[in-house]
Parts: structure tokens; C-alpha cells; sequence
């Protein structure tokens, strides 16, 4: 159950960071600070959600290390980066 929330949530989080990129062409730390906040809830309350081990970071520092490179190389801006980054945390 948990899960469907979570998903439509991201869906809606989705939506309105797409809203914001293309109007300002900026994308708020808000958003990736909340992504944050819901993962650390998610790890720290949902048993279920990780299996006791720290593998679960392997992703997003994987998605982290290539936005950064496509950031470096001017392909994708800093703040879809970071949104990548944190909703792999989720």
C-alpha cells in the first residue's frame, strides 16, 4: 500500500518540477530535499523497504556520478541531477 502512495506522489512531484523547468528553467531544491526527507522516512520506518544492508545506494551514486558527467559536459542542468539522484533514493 505504501507503495502505490509513494508512486503517485512521485507522479505528482514529477509533474510539477516539469512545470517549473519548462516556466523558469530552474528546478527548486525543494523538491530534492523532500525526496530526501520521504527516503529517510521510508528507510528508517518501512522494514520492508531495504534489506538491513547499504546496497541500496549503489544506484543513486551511480545516477549521481553520471548526471554529473552529463552536467560537466553541459548536456543536463545541475538540478535535474540532483532530482535524479534523490528520487533513485526513494
Amino acid at each position: 500500500m505504501i507503495f502505490k502512495i509513494v508512486f503517485v506522489l512521485i507522479c505528482i512531484e514529477l509533474c510539477l518540477v516539469s512545470y517549473q523547468d519548462i516556466k523558469k528553467k530552474k528546478i527548486s531544491n525543494f523538491y530534492t530535499l523532500t525526496n530526501l526527507i520521504v527516503a529517510i522516512f521510508l528507510y528508517g520506518f518501512d522494514e520492508s523497504y531495504h534489506l538491513g544492508n547499504f546496497s541500496f545506494l549503489i544506484y543513486p551514486l551511480g545516477f549521481f556520478i553520471f548526471g554529473f558527467v552529463l552536467f560537466y559536459f553541459g548536456i543536463m542542468g545541475g538540478g535535474d541531477s540532483k532530482l535524479m539522484t534523490s528520487l533513485c533514493l526513494i
